[in-house]
């Protein structure tokens, strides 16, 4: 064909498409985004409601029930999940598969903005999210210092979360242990009743004497200046001070009937490291966040912050995901590298050539580097799914160019020209390579859209074998003729080549095929000849297989040693922190 001879000729511009392809290749690969799944976008919106002091009662009847009906109006709703407990609602929406989840989510947020006044006036707004599964910490923190918890949690608030918060691919960074500051005003009942006094008038006069009102404009000629009235107490001194009226006419200083205590917020929950109380914060990536980047990011904020802070301020890592997701990705890519180099000391074991083992040895990484290039046009990352089809179609990566390799090895073996052998070879069975080529396709394209949950985790590994395949073919009638052509080598030049070591290896390892060749006939020959024996085999097999299948059980995602564990306690409804931590041995 004259399309193969143009290749063939031309090695420059040949060469000139295969370093364009690898270099493509290399910088999509820099380009990806590196995470452990792929990105997978669950029909499920989340509703999250937060009413402080409300019991599990109160938030199903005023809060939770209201949500369900309003969310219930909505198309495309195959499944409402709720859970009411004390202090929060959350609402679980299920839509159909088929649906974009970013619309479902502007839906629901409208249906629960069109319902904010009938809910309770102290719940906090309805927060809606889209359930992600990459959202969870890839990194998490410690601080702490011999200081006041809460001068930890300031710094850990207004100095690390805010240098984190700035990094690319942050979505956010939640804080746990926290240590938030708060006047509380402490009444004594004795002296409340003495006066004659109730509880709602102190919080009601503290209330309204503790506020900033706006109070219009003044407008002079040209100028208007703002007028406010400000009556929000800067000191607990100030607050001590408030006048009290009572019911005789007189007042008296709320310090009269009620303590006033600067101090830090009732404490809900707690963090320890090393059995210290520290302050924790999880950083949590974007779906579009490349963990390795995030991670690599991170430590590097981290050693300028050690270096700005004081040092007595400490800050752990006590969990990173991003490393264990480098590692992981490098784990896959060495086995593909070994996957490539053991195919190639097999192809010179067999062929006993080392040019024909240095041709297809060349063809399989090209093949794997640009296919990295439709990779990231499908707008795939770097995954355990498509790192695996890679490593899957190595075999047929090297098959299309040991088919060619071969067939051109045959007519130069014959005495013909390498150049006029590479074409003729392959054009001889550029047919049977395309053939073989579109069955793969055939089989790996349909795995690509399976429906359901499980086709949106298999798309990316079907098409990444599609894709290595159509390369495979590329590289096979380019690289493969062009270098043939110049490596190849006719029989006699081979034998004035050959070593004696060299010879005597290959001897041996062709007879011991011989042998093996002999054996396996002469099996076969027995087989053949008492039919019922491999039968019988062949149904004994089947029905152990399908035992086998019933006792192996079955899971959605392999289990995953990431070298840490978890140990979760649910304790009864109504038990106390200080009692969830003697449990906790913290």
């Amino acid at each position: 064909m004259n399309l193969f001879r143009i290749f063939i000729r031309k090695p420059v511009l040949t060469t000139m498409i295969l370093v364009a392809l690898l270099v493509l290749g290399v910088n999509s690969y820099r380009d990806m985004i590196v995470e452990m799944m792929p990105q997978i976008d669950l029909p499920f919106v989340v509703v999250t409601t937060v009413y402080p002091g409300a019991s599990p009662e109160e938030i199903e009847s005023q809060i939770t029930k209201k949500i369900e009906d309003e969310i219930a109006t909505i198309a495309n709703v195959k499944k409402i999940e709720s859970t009411s407990m004390e202090n929060m609602s959350q609402v679980i929406v299920e839509f159909e598969l088929e649906t974009d989840v970013d619309m479902d989510a502007i839906d629901v947020k409208d249906k629960v903005d069109a319902i904010l006044s009938d809910l309770p006036e102290d719940a906090e707004r309805p927060i809606i999210q889209k359930w992600d599964i990459n959202a969870i910490p890839i990194i998490e923190l410690t601080v702490s210092a011999p200081r006041p918890l809460q001068e930890v949690y300031r710094i850990s608030d207004r100095v690390i979360k805010e240098r984190l918060s700035r990094i690319g691919g942050v979505g956010e960074v939640e804080i746990t242990g926290k240590r938030e500051r708060e006047i509380r005003v402490e009444v004594q009942q004795e002296r409340l009743r003495a006066y004659g006094l109730g509880l709602l008038d102190i919080v009601g006069i503290v209330s309204a004497e503790n506020l900033n009102v706006p109070a219009g404009h003044i407008t002079r000629g040209a100028s208007e200046t703002t007028i406010r009235m400000v009556g929000e107490v800067n000191a607990p001194s100030d607050l001590a001070k408030l006048r009290i009226p009572l019911p005789g006419g007189s007042t008296i200083p709320l310090s009269e009937i009620a303590d006033i205590v600067d101090g830090t917020e009732e404490l809900r929950e707690y963090s320890s490291f090393n059995g210290e109380p520290v302050i924790g914060l999880s950083i949590i990536k974007r779906s579009d966040g490349n963990t390795v980047s995030i991670g690599r990011d991170v430590h590097g904020v981290l050693e300028e912050l050690r270096a700005e802070l004081d040092p007595d301020i400490s800050i752990e890592i006590s969990q990173d995901s991003s490393t264990f997701v480098i590692d992981a990705v490098n784990d896959v890519l060495q086995n593909i590298g070994l996957g490539i180099l053991l195919t190639s000391i097999l192809l010179l074991i067999f062929l006993h050539n080392w040019r024909q083992m240095i041709v297809a040895a060349l063809s399989m990484p090209t093949s794997v580097i640009a296919t990295f290039l439709l990779i990231e046009a499908s707008n795939f990352s770097v995954n355990i799914m498509t790192l695996m089809a890679l490593g899957i179609s190595i075999g047929t990566l090297v098959t299309n160019s040991i088919l060619i390799i071969e067939n051109i090895t045959r007519f130069v073996k014959k005495g013909m020209d390498p150049f006029e052998a590479a074409e003729k070879g392959t054009s001889e069975v550029a047919v049977a390579v395309i053939a073989s080529t579109l069955t793969n396709i055939v089989v790996f394209t349909p795995i690509a859209f399976m429906s359901g949950i499980i086709g949106r985790f298999f798309i990316q590994f079907g098409l990444t074998v599609v894709y290595a395949t159509i390369f495979s073919l590329i590289i096979g009638f380019t690289m493969v003729p062009m270098l043939s052509a110049r490596i190849l080598k006719p029989r006699e030049d081979e034998k004035e080549e050959s070593t004696g070591w060299w010879v005597q290896l290959t001897r041996r390892w062709d007879q011991f095929y011989v042998n093996l060749s002999n054996g396996y006939r002469n099996l076969l020959d027995g087989a053949l000849r008492h039919k019922w024996i491999p039968l019988v085999s062949s149904v004994a097999a089947f029905i152990f297989a399908i035992f086998l299948i019933t006792t192996i059980g079955g899971e959605f995602m392999p289990l995953i040693d990431q070298n840490f564990f978890v140990i979760g306690l649910e304790l009864p409804a109504g038990t106390s922190l200080d009692r969830t931590r003697e449990l906790s041995g913290r």
